[in-house]
């Protein structure tokens, strides 16, 4: 973000975990340290004032959150009138053939590769377990655009395995 804003441009980034934001403050590159403010809080509810930011952007955390709608909700209230909310995180492929394929993998193959590789399968059945109940990705666009947002479209990327929402406040 901080190459696409230029020089003048600034991040905020949010966890609730104290342990995740002590790992982020440390593979921050040294360049973009003082562009960045990494601050404690919850998705449901952002530690900020209305309209604060341009745009937000909440990247492979939507299908962790326990309301989609009030993290939505939330990204929208603190952003600017025109600015931009966003949400890139793992969707449900369509073709028939690669979909098959795809949720083999999700299922099987990385949660056997975890059993061996570390012993553990338990945290690589989550990947697959949270994109089970997760909406597909037209029915985020819709909840993006229930919500108020203009425009809610979405991109798929690596043949729908992921995919990338945007709204206008």
């Amino acid at each position: 973000l901080l190459n696409q804003m230029g020089t003048d441009g600034k991040v905020t980034g949010v966890d609730f975990c104290d342990e995740m934001l002590e790992v982020a403050k440390n593979k921050t590159p040294a360049e973009f340290k003082d562009r960045i403010n990494w601050v404690k809080g919850n998705a449901i509810s952002l530690p900020f004032e209305d309209s604060r930011f341009d745009g937000a952007i909440i990247g492979f955390a939507l299908r962790n959150v326990p309301s989609i709608e009030k993290t939505i909700s939330e990204m929208k209230r603190a952003v600017k009138p025109g600015g931009k909310v966003v949400s890139l995180d793992l969707a449900k492929p369509s073709a028939p053939i690669f979909k098959q394929s795809y949720y083999f993998y999700l299922n099987k193959v990385i949660p056997f590769f975890g059993k061996i590789g570390i012993g553990k399968r338990g945290p690589y059945d989550y990947l697959p377990d949270s994109l089970k109940t997760f909406p597909h990705q037209k029915e985020i666009r819709d909840i993006f655009g229930d919500l108020g947002l203009k425009d809610a479209n979405y991109h798929e990327l690596t043949g729908g395995i992921v995919a990338v929402h945007v709204g206008t406040v």
